[in-house]
């Protein structure tokens, strides 16, 4: 069993806080994604149940055993990390055999080994080349080999895909998922892209200042987020905001538009709508001008400016021939995708 727990983790560098009392299990078998901008301790994190940092306080578990203490070749885990990290003298082939040779396993068995590892991540043909005579992607797949013929309890991935172009990036990800769902062993995976996030995570981590501003499947944590910082920070374009005071079933912004909603909170609130959700129509006395329109293929984000608050919204590319930059348009939505916050706390209210 691969479930990992962290029990009131603390990290600590001087006076300075990384990481802040952090409860967190990774049940067995699953894929979790720790996602948030820079600084927010999600490498830290991972470095941690690596054994790669010291913890300052709290507990690690792996597999049930307490590992907080213990090194990093006694963990039972294998990392992949950002910058592949390959030999570059060794061949595919060496390079993927290359953590047997601390074992009592045969030259014979562990080339064999590789080379079925090789065959299984589309390498097959290449164990002969140095990685010095391969892509980003197929140094990533040579990565993610050597890791897997550990057969370790537990996958860490510290950004691997970070340093590949767009659409490599795209495939090697889809890849990546196909290769922890074949073999089951729970992953835990870094990055500060929340698409990636959404993408392939099972759970979803998302971190802020060293805490866990929420978690979830990415579905819940998109549909439901928590806090402002979770719902700007969680999809795109970017969850529109908009100050205004909520009362009997009507919210009214600070510039006098009126919405019927459905709350019956009463009081100062932040209006939060998806940009899919926010819907635009041509209207010369409207309260938004558009700035910039933006097509990408079957749909386009039209940006505006609503009394100084820039606002977005998703429309079907067909649909394009009805604004122009410099328009004026009414803004309005479904009340039932409509998202509340605490102005003061900026928590969510409904």
């Amino acid at each position: 069993m691969g479930t990992v727990r962290l029990e009131s983790v603390h990290k600590a560098f001087g006076e300075a806080t990384i990481v802040d009392g952090l409860d967190l299990e990774c049940p067995d078998g699953s894929f979790t994604v720790l996602v948030g901008p820079s600084g927010c301790g999600k490498s830290t994190t991972l470095r941690m149940i690596a054994g790669l940092e010291s913890v300052t306080s709290g507990t690690i578990t792996i597999d049930g055993t307490e590992v907080t203490n213990k090194e990093p070749r006694d963990r039972n885990i294998a990392m992949v990390f950002q910058n592949y990290a390959l030999y570059p003298h060794l061949t595919v082939l060496e390079n993927i055999a290359f953590p047997l040779r601390a074992t009592k396993t045969s030259r014979d068995e562990a080339r064999r080994r590789a080379q079925e590892i090789a065959d299984s991540l589309g390498l097959g043909q290449l164990t002969h080349r140095k990685p010095k005579e391969l892509s980003g992607g197929q140094q990533q797949r040579v990565a993610i080999g050597r890791a897997i013929i550990r057969q370790p309890s537990v996958f860490l991935f510290d950004e691997p895909l970070s340093n590949l172009d767009a659409k490599l990036r795209v495939e090697t990800r889809g890849e990546l998922m196909a290769i922890q769902k074949r073999l089951a062993i729970t992953s835990i995976y870094v990055t500060h892209d929340q698409e990636e996030a959404m993408t392939m995570s099972d759970r979803m981590i998302v971190m802020r200042d060293g805490k866990i501003a929420q978690q979830g499947s990415p579905a819940e944590v998109y549909g439901r987020p928590e806090s402002v910082f979770v719902a700007t920070f969680v999809g795109s374009p970017k969850m529109n905001i908009i100050s205004g005071v909520l009362n009997k079933g009507h919210f009214a912004s600070e510039t006098g538009e009126s919405w019927q909603v459905e709350t019956n909170y009463s009081g100062s609130a932040l209006l939060g709508l998806r940009p899919e959700d926010l819907r635009i129509q041509p209207n010369p006395s409207g309260g938004a001008t558009i700035t910039l329109i933006e097509l990408l293929g079957p749909r386009a984000v039209v940006s505006m400016d609503f009394y100084g608050n820039k606002l977005t919204s998703v429309v079907a590319s067909g649909d394009l021939g009805l604004f122009s930059s410099g328009d004026r348009v009414s803004i309005d939505f479904d009340p039932h995708s409509a998202h509340f916050f605490d102005s003061a706390t900026e928590e969510r209210l409904n």
